[in-house]
């Protein structure tokens, strides 16, 4: 596997990044899925998100390994918004009902926590205007960093 880009917590939350913690639902290490929930207050609001791993070993060295927008945090990390509704393919850490993508992550947060890596959530709201969707407003700010942290060589981000 590979592990990601090595980044500083400054440098992440300089761009605006907030780290959550993630609760893993079932702890059965050698499954191909796992579940879990995004922890702490998430912005109901657009925005990007990245995993974070980092050696159990030495949990200060961080290594972004995904970057993806959305046009609600709190849809991607809860499966659905503040106001009841419901989306839950578009819900990181439930493996049932999701999308390709994050079918996909999923199976590497799995495989990432088998080979001894602690994984974090760090969500960045950004504002967009009015009438603007977040996959055009936000697609040149996700490239950026996919760009910058080298993101398609770690085989999260396809491209």
């Amino acid at each position: 596997m590979n592990a990601g880009t090595v980044a500083s917590r400054d440098e992440l939350t300089s761009l605006g990044f907030e780290p959550h913690q993630l609760q893993f639902r079932n702890v059965d290490s050698w499954e191909p899925f796992c579940e879990w929930d995004t922890m702490g207050t998430i912005p109901n609001t657009a925005g990007l998100s990245a995993f974070v791993l980092s050696p159990q070993d030495r949990p200060d060295e961080l290594r972004v390994t995904y970057v993806g927008l959305t046009d609600n945090l709190w849809m991607v990390t809860k499966g659905r918004l503040p106001d009841g509704g419901s989306r839950p393919a578009q819900q990181y850490g439930r493996h049932k009902y999701a999308g390709a993508t994050r079918a996909r992550v999923n199976g590497l947060v799995a495989e990432a926590r088998r080979t001894g890596f602690e994984v974090t959530h760090w969500l960045s709201r950004r504002s967009i205007a009015s009438g603007e969707r977040a996959q055009v407003a936000l697609a040149v700010p996700e490239q950026g960093l996919i760009s910058l942290w080298d993101l398609v060589r770690t085989g999260w981000n396809l491209g």
